[in-house]
């Protein structure tokens, strides 16, 4: 009958997650959905931004008069 003997400074979970000081595979997984996330948020606002810039400036353009009603909603549709 063996035993399986156990460092009491090692916790349960960290019986299987690498060498002392590695981050696990969960928790890789996690700083990579992290970053992944990240970076499309400020893909998003960045995108958000340029956006409605174009469109102010479209309403300016319309406000000004120097485009039509339908160019104005044309315009609007492509940027949407």
């Amino acid at each position: 009958m063996s035993t399986l003997r156990q460092d009491p400074t090692t916790k349960m979970g960290d019986l299987c997650d690498g060498p002392p000081g590695s981050t696990s595979m969960t928790g890789r997984r996690i700083i990579f959905a992290a970053l992944v996330l990240g970076v499309r948020w400020l893909l998003s606002q960045d995108k958000e931004q340029r956006g409605d810039s174009a469109l102010e400036i479209l309403r300016q353009r319309y406000a000004r008069g120097e485009i039509n009603k339908e160019e104005f909603e044309a315009k609007k549709r492509d940027l949407s």
